[in-house]
């Protein structure tokens, strides 16, 4: 009877020893499956910022935007603002600023879409977004010309900072703080020279 309950007892051990063997490489791979999953959550739902550029002239910095996951405009466009909303460059150029953001098209080339907006550094993406949503909605709603509005790979954005006493005439198409902005932003001007001041990751 002692025989066959060590026999039972080492036979138990190995088991445990051997399921220790076994479940401890297994845990450990479905730990990396998770990490790697979370990780692509956590990236899949952004775009991604490119070179900033500084116009010495037009006195606007322009970022270049990919969209390489092909995020729903609205998600991308909440992409965007999280980016810029924690982007030091972007912070550092005044408080008050005017920004307007062009799409790329499949053909290879670039429409506005949406014009000359008011924001802060403290606008949430809930107001900058109600204050464009209606001008997106009319100038998509040709998908024939425009394309997929929620297909779109690359985005450009120009920010014009309100602070500088030059800048204070800038025409706000879709909001207006108040009623002095009175000069245009031609799109001629995306031709110049532009001067990279910087790079980010």
């Amino acid at each position: 009877m002692d025989l066959i309950l060590l026999i039972t007892f080492l036979l138990l051990v190995t088991l445990i020893i051997n399921f220790k063997v076994i479940l401890i490489p297994l845990l450990e791979f479905l730990n990396k499956i998770n990490y790697s999953l979370i990780k692509y959550l956590q990236t899949n739902d952004e775009v991604e910022l490119g070179s900033i550029i500084y116009d010495s002239r037009g006195r606007f910095l322009e970022f270049l935007i990919t969209n390489k996951q092909l995020l729903p405009h609205r998600v991308a466009l909440r992409s965007i603002h999280k980016k810029l909303m924690s982007n030091k460059e972007f912070l550092a150029f005044g408080s008050k600023k005017v920004i307007m953001l062009f799409s790329k098209l499949d053909n290879g080339s670039t429409i506005t879409f949406h014009p000359n907006v008011f924001i802060t550094n403290n606008t949430s993406f809930e107001v900058y977004y109600k204050s464009i949503e209606k001008y997106i909605q009319v100038t998509y709603d040709n998908t024939t010309l425009y394309g997929n509005i929620d297909q779109i790979s690359e985005f450009k954005m120009l920010v014009w900072n309100l602070d500088i006493f030059k800048n204070k005439n800038i025409k706000l198409t879709l909001n207006h703080p108040n009623k002095t902005s009175k000069r245009r932003f031609h799109t001629s001007s995306l031709n110049r020279n532009l001067k990279i001041s910087g790079r980010i990751e």
